[in-house]
């Protein structure tokens, strides 16, 4: 058995997905293997083929403890079983290992090999490449919102509990969505605090980390900045339109099925990794006109094959 966790103090969407692509390399390896996740983000794992049992959240890690449900119904759902099964779980030898599947800051190379050189994962060069994370929803999400198939998806925050340095400025993401908004279903997505979008259906808040998983399902693409929402697209097969600022650049954390963008800036000093608010015109340089010619590449381009739509183990496929 193996059981992953991040360092508590990286809590976001983007981190947690990191674990999943590290679960499903386990499970190419060696089927039988048990894997074990700790997250505060646990609904993410939720129908996984690559993962057995997630341990919800981190203060709470030595109070709750499922099997993941799935819709095969291999596996039932078990919910509150307290202290003892956990707690061996988490700590025992006889249990298998305990991994922290972090990455360093600031990280030295692309986030997820290193986190995947972190837990002992030994790739080659094409296996790096297509290195990503996998979310597997289930059928009636998915129905539930067929409405949002072929929509736009739009966040106008970036994660400013991390750093405010990946915003891109609001009025430029405000300009995409009036060029858009007449011909296209564009729905924002993201917190209930998260800065309105004139002419965008306003989802704000109003959906569980599945459902916007789903809806991501469902869209054409995502327009937004580097964060949490952007794992969740790639880990649903939807590409993406990603402003990079100076934080942070395509080669740490972009997936070359989408649109990154990160304006030529003349520094050698980048990406900064600064988390303090700082005054500088690298989110500036990337354009509105930039953003629109990666929704257009994004659309002509074929939509990526979705991988939970052929698994194996699929109810209707046993």
């Amino acid at each position: 058995m193996t059981v992953l966790y991040t360092t508590p103090g990286l809590r976001g969407i983007g981190d947690a997905l990191f674990l999943t692509a590290v679960a499903h390399q386990l499970k190419r390896r060696n089927k039988l293997s048990a894997v074990v996740v700790r997250n505060k983000n646990f609904e993410l794992f939720f129908n996984s083929p690559d993962v057995d049992v997630v341990i919800c959240g981190y203060e709470d890690a030595n109070r709750s403890l499922r099997l993941l449900p799935r819709e095969t119904k291999l596996l039932p759902q078990l919910v509150g079983l307290r202290w003892s099964l956990t707690w061996l779980t988490m700590t025992s030898g006889l249990f298998g290992k305990s991994i922290n599947a972090h990455h360093g800051w600031p990280p030295q190379k692309r986030l997820l090999e290193e986190v995947a050189e972190n837990c002992s994962l030994h790739l080659n060069s094409d296996q790096k490449r297509h290195l990503r994370p996998y979310y597997w929803p289930y059928q009636d999400e998915l129905q539930a919102q067929r409405d949002f198939r072929g929509a736009i998806c739009v966040h106008s925050n970036a994660a400013t509990y991390w750093t405010p340095n990946k915003q891109w400025p609001v009025e430029r993401i405000q300009r995409v969505v009036d060029e858009l908004a007449n011909t296209h279903l564009v729905v924002q997505l993201g917190a209930s605090q998260d800065v309105p979008l004139r002419g965008a259906m306003d989802m704000r808040g109003k959906t569980t980390l599945r459902q916007s998983a789903a809806i991501l399902a469902n869209a054409s693409i995502l327009i937004g900045m580097e964060g949490g929402l952007m794992h969740l697209a790639r880990a649903v097969d939807t590409r993406s339109v990603i402003v990079f600022t100076g934080f942070i650049t395509p080669e740490y954390t972009g997936y070359d099925v989408n649109y990154n963008l990160f304006g030529l800036v003349e520094r050698t000093d980048l990406p900064c990794w600064s988390r303090e608010k700082c005054i500088c015109d690298c989110a500036e340089r990337v354009s509105v006109e930039q953003v629109l010619q990666g929704i257009e590449w994004c659309l002509a381009q074929p939509p990526l094959q979705k991988h939970f739509l052929n698994r194996t183990d699929d109810p209707a496929k046993i």
